[in-house]
């Protein structure tokens, strides 16, 4: 395994990258951050094409796992209960939306939804947490990682992908459907659920779309083939060619010997006519 020595999870580790050339030196082919708007400003000093890929997961989901993550990573949440964490007026819900839009703090309006709808549209090749196995083969196939597939660990690397776990993942209680809490932690996420409903549409159109464009290139590929085949069998190879002129070069000859001979008993009957017509005149 290869990694860069930068961390482009903070702007600091970010500016850090700027000043090395991370992009320009090719050395990294996925950025992996949760500031995307910084991450970009990464091709700002050396131009590049950055696609964007996302693998969201339900919006409850992903706020009970951060909060037993900072439970974890510092002990001034520990006195608090998931409702209690929730309710606390400093915090702020909405990350995925908030995220899209560069709108870390503040209020959010349905502006700002629809326009984090549209970047996650135009911009975003999106993966589901729920279709794991699914969304990584997606991110495969569009962006060629396939031909690393025979790499060495690759394969063991994917399966811990997709079977294993991730990278840091907390095992924790699951907060229930219809629970006081999961109420809560919905009605502070309104805008990221909505925001998810609509990545579940995109993941199937996108689905589709990809799978149209594979269709396509397997018929133009086809296509190509047939014709080469098809050509193939139009022109003759070279040594039916030779045999061909030689043949007809054999029937010309044929022709031309007799057209001689012909010529020749024709010459010598005339010839004869001649003669007896002498004879006739003595």
């Amino acid at each position: 395994k290869k990694y860069v020595n930068v961390d482009i999870s903070n702007r600091d580790g970010i500016d850090r990258a700027k000043s090395l050339g991370l992009i320009g030196s090719k050395l990294a082919n996925v950025l992996v951050s949760g500031i995307v708007y910084e991450v970009a400003s990464l091709s700002d000093a050396q131009p590049a094409s950055i696609r964007m890929f996302t693998m969201m997961r339900h919006p409850v989901e992903r706020s009970v796992s951060y909060y037993y993550w900072a439970k974890l990573d510092d002990e001034k949440w520990a006195k608090y209960s998931i409702r209690d964490f929730f309710l606390r007026p400093e915090f702020r819900g909405n990350w995925a939306t908030r995220t899209l839009v560069n709108k870390m703090t503040g209020t959010l309006y349905l502006e700002d939804l629809d326009m984090a709808k549209h970047i996650l549209k135009q911009k975003c090749l999106v993966g589901l947490l729920s279709h794991k196995a699914i969304s990584l083969k997606r991110f495969e196939k569009y962006f060629g990682w396939s031909k690393f597939a025979g790499l060495p660990g690759s394969e063991e690397c994917e399966e811990k992908s997709i079977f294993w776990g991730w990278q840091n993942k907390n095992d924790h209680p699951v907060v229930e459907e219809g629970s006081e809490e999961y109420k809560i932690i919905r009605a502070r996420n309104e805008f990221d659920i909505e925001l998810y409903d609509y990545a579940n549409e995109l993941f199937e159109e996108q689905g589709r779309m990809i799978e149209l464009q594979e269709k396509s290139n397997e018929s133009e590929e086809e296509k190509k083939s047939n014709e080469s085949e098809e050509k193939s069998k139009t022109l003759p190879k070279t040594e039916s060619i030779v045999k061909d002129v030689e043949s007809v070069e054999l029937v010309e000859n044929e022709e031309n010997d007799a057209e001689k001979e012909t010529a020749k008993e024709n010459i010598e009957a005339e010839e004869s006519i001649d003669k007896s017509i002498e004879k006739v005149d003595e």
